[in-house]
């Protein structure tokens, strides 16, 4: 269309620029399904056609299916390899995935737990040809072993800051939150204040405040960035259930 105003070009670069937001909730319930022969180039919101996508890679983009296999074992190093098996469908064939471990044992989907997929297809999101700009995960934690969440969060971090994507993403895990205790003014926090949702930086409008007015009453800094996750929980950061 022709762009006639200021108002016009805004609101096309406002526009494209939301074309480029993805919000990713892989569903671990679907991972485990065989996936549809076809060509897949890029993963869906949900990672439903993960098997799809990691299947057409391995023909037309070996290099990536490479790089996957090779980062799944530098954080999950108790499998060194992918495996698809072609299996029937209502007449039709579909493929399933599954992982081969160190002593050359096969764990289809169905077996695997939830984390490893869930992890796996955080990695198809992340080296797929042409990866959003902006990432958006929902609770990236969710069936990741508490011993994890560290190492696998730490390795997505460093994954996309290398493919240059800037990640979104909300919790409601404590681990996670201590994630950011070097970062603090990456954290935003969301809590309801006469039914508006009211959000605050974590270091602008909560910590560097709190301390300020502690100061002023002659009392010692009880707000610091370290143990996040339990400063949360215990309240001193707000958004807590009302």
């Amino acid at each position: 269309d022709f762009i006639k105003s200021f108002d016009d070009l805004h609101r096309y670069f406002i526009e494209n620029a939301f074309l480029k937001i993805l919000i990713y909730q892989p569903d671990t319930n679907k991972l485990k399904l065989p996936g549809k022969l076809a060509d897949e180039i890029h993963v869906e919101n949900d990672a439903a056609n993960m098997v799809s996508f990691l299947d057409n890679i391995r023909d037309q983009n070996p290099e990536i299916l490479d790089r996957i296999k090779s980062d799944l074992n530098d954080c999950l190093d108790d499998f060194k390899d992918i495996r698809f098996m072609k299996v029937k469908n209502n007449g039709a064939f579909d493929k399933k995935i599954g992982l081969i471990d160190k002593r050359g044992k096969i764990f289809w989907a169905e077996e695997l737990s939830e984390g490893t997929l869930y992890f796996l297809a955080l990695l198809s999101i992340i080296h797929q040809p042409n990866p959003p700009e902006l990432l958006l995960l929902e609770e990236p934690e969710k069936g990741i072993h508490p011993r994890r969440i560290h190492e696998v969060m730490d390795f997505v971090f460093r994954m996309a800051e290398e493919k240059g994507i800037q990640i979104i993403l909300t919790s409601h895990n404590t681990q996670l939150v201590d994630e950011f205790d070097d970062t603090p003014d990456s954290v935003f926090v969301f809590e309801m204040d006469n039914g508006e949702t009211k959000i605050k930086n974590l270091l602008t409008d909560i910590v560097q405040p709190g301390n300020k007015r502690l100061e002023e009453k002659g009392l010692p800094k009880i707000y610091d960035t370290k143990l996040l996750g339990e400063k949360w929980f215990q309240g001193f950061l707000g958004g807590v259930p009302v």
